[in-house]
């Protein structure tokens, strides 16, 4: 394990070394242009016989993701990222009614990766007991049963005020009327509202039954940032299943919940409290249709905000691209599609029988991850 994280690159793109008094001005420099930096450690004189490269933990916290065929560590196999003066968590109620499913333990679960940007502090349920409470309780989140009526909004604003809440996520089985238009003005920006559709036509108190009576095929939830008064609130995240033929709704609703909400929700937080949804968002809202026309603008400008919208829609390809590095390495990916994918397509590593001592439980392992080696191998094959 120790020669593995002292080769591999262990997700990091680029490194900064920088002397200690600058680091507060470079780590500022860096978020003004939309980096997210993260201090990895240090350099440090070393005795004789020492090794070059420490990585704290590195023995149990290797993690390969079947799913995407790639292997690399958890976030907090670098100790730096458990450190909570440098990664600033945003602090979450979640505010939910009866339902047998929800979506709580996707948050929880998300939250345990040191380099999520948010923490559920508080859990306020509508009725004793349910199945929200427990499994609150289980996890040692605070909670408070609230029942719906007159007092409902004064005893969340007083149980929001008491652990300092800063961000709210209200689930499917809470009608946000409830909260009435006053709370949704002052924590506009910071409420995430999940419904458990995809269209507005079957959100409604029951829309797992009212898909299942309009004979949708596919069904899943939506997560959005309620606007009071709005004809449409704007969609932060959506995801979607398949409806069964033998469905019921609450088994339904129950697939919703754990296929859909449960990846849709800590996604929209992770969106929205990192600022990169927003980001988006305004420069989508600035080009839609033919506003920037409309609005008077002159080819110009028209030209120079529609050249920004691809340049922030290519994301991190347009990073690599302004660096001079191909993000997807089409070229390296052209030059061996048709080469031998090993005994394992899917791996990190093309892994190869071992050839050499003819012994069938032994193995080759290549991998290549150098300046220029991705090249030098397109060019050789």
């Amino acid at each position: 394990c120790h020669e593995m994280v002292a080769t591999f690159n262990c997700g990091i793109g680029m490194t900064l070394i920088v002397a200690a008094d600058d680091v507060p001005g470079v780590l500022e420099s860096l978020h003004e242009h939309q980096e997210e930096p993260v201090i990895i450690g240090q350099l440090r004189s070393r005795s004789e016989g020492d090794d070059h490269l420490f990585v704290e933990g590195a023995e149990n916290c290797w993690l390969t993701l079947q799913e995407l065929g790639v292997s690399m560590p958890f976030a907090h196999v670098l100790s730096s990222l458990q450190d909570k003066d440098l990664v600033k968590r945003t602090r979450i109620c979640v505010i939910g009614g009866s339902a047998a499913s929800t979506p709580l333990r996707g948050l929880l679960d998300a939250q345990e990766v040191a380099a999520f940007p948010a923490e559920v502090v508080s859990v306020v349920a509508v009725e004793e007991g349910c199945k929200l409470m427990k499994q609150a309780t289980a996890a040692g989140v605070h909670v408070g049963c609230f029942h719906e009526g007159p007092n409902f909004v004064a005893s969340l604003e007083a149980e929001l005020e008491k652990t300092q809440a800063e961000f709210v996520v209200v689930l499917d089985d809470i009608d946000v009327a409830m909260l009435g238009d006053n709370f949704c003005t002052r924590w506009e920006g910071k409420l995430l509202v999940v419904r458990a559709s995809l269209t507005r036509q079957l959100i409604g108190s029951e829309p797992a039954r009212a898909a299942l009576q309009q004979g949708v095929c596919i069904t899943g939830c939506t997560v959005y940032q309620h606007v009071p008064g709005a004809a449409r609130s704007p969609i932060v995240t959506q995801k979607s299943t398949q409806v069964a033929a033998d469905d019921t709704p609450s088994s339904l609703h129950s697939r919703i919940v754990h296929e859909c909400e449960s990846e849709a929700v800590p996604e929209a937080v992770r969106l929205v409290v990192t600022g990169k949804w927003q980001r988006h968002r305004k420069i989508v809202a600035a080009t839609s249709g033919a506003d920037a026309k409309a609005a008077g603008a002159p080819p110009a400008v028209v030209g120079a905000i529609d050249s920004c919208l691809s340049r922030c829609m290519k994301g991190d390809a347009a990073r690599y691209d302004q660096r001079g590095v191909s993000a997807d390495k089409g070229d390296v990916h052209a030059a061996i599609k048709n080469m031998d994918k090993g005994l394992f397509p899917n791996a990190f590593c093309k892994v190869v029988p071992d050839t050499m001592s003819g012994d069938e439980s032994q193995a080759i392992v290549m991998h290549a991850d150098g300046a220029g080696t991705k090249s030098s191998l397109a060019y050789m094959y």
